[in-house]
């Protein structure tokens, strides 16, 4: 009895495989989602900002800001022998601002593309649990890739991508996470007109 009781706490843990990568960017980065080796998920922040904690300026405290910080993805993947991967990411950045002929920036001509998406999956791989929906996505830094004659074994060659982008939508299981407000108005019932307002002021002004 006592060990189902801490047992109950504990999750199956997740794979560091269970992930699928992909850019929509008219079949440009076929290669390369081919070779991608590893991904992480963005942190993201809420900046915060220093203000008075109290009455006449006697300590400062900090309070969170009105927007939101993302980081820009960090991706490795395999530079195959025909060298397409890294040669589908170079073209995937002059799609976005070429420097040889401007007239071919898609950033100059406002290319709507569809966002850029990061599937978390179940063990299994059958299912998405989680989706990263990262949009006006566009590779902004390529590494340098080493050729060394002094190596005795023969690597595979890694190169890293950095993608940034404006804005990301987190899906959890098929919903667009919206945080609490949605809760909120979906539980009116529990809640007074008096109660909503006090929740919509910042915690520094409520009572």
């Amino acid at each position: 009895m006592g060990s189902s009781k801490m047992t109950n706490g504990i999750f199956n843990l997740t794979n560091s495989t269970n992930f699928l990568f992909s850019i929509a960017d008219s079949k440009l980065t076929d290669a390369f989602t081919l070779s991608l080796q590893n991904v992480n998920t963005p942190s993201v922040s809420i900046p915060v900002t220093k203000a008075p904690g109290q009455s006449q300026g006697i300590s400062t405290g900090d309070f969170p800001g009105s927007g939101f910080e993302f980081e820009p993805l960090r991706i490795q993947f395999i530079v195959d022998a025909e060298l397409q991967s890294w040669v589908q990411m170079y073209k995937w950045m002059l799609s976005v601002s070429n420097y040889m002929d401007r007239g071919q920036s898609g950033w100059d001509n406002n290319d709507t593309q569809k966002p850029a998406v990061l599937n978390i999956l179940n063990n299994d791989k059958t299912d998405v649990i989680l989706a990263f929906r990262f949009h006006g996505a566009f590779c902004s830094e390529l590494s340098d890739i080493e050729w060394d004659y002094t190596v005795q074994s023969n690597p595979a060659m890694i190169c890293t991508a950095i993608i940034n982008y404006r804005k990301l939508d987190v899906e959890y299981k098929g919903e667009v996470i919206t945080g609490r407000v949605g809760d909120i108005a979906e539980n009116s019932s529990k809640y007074t007109t008096a109660a909503i307002s006090k929740l919509a002021m910042h915690p520094s002004l409520r009572g």
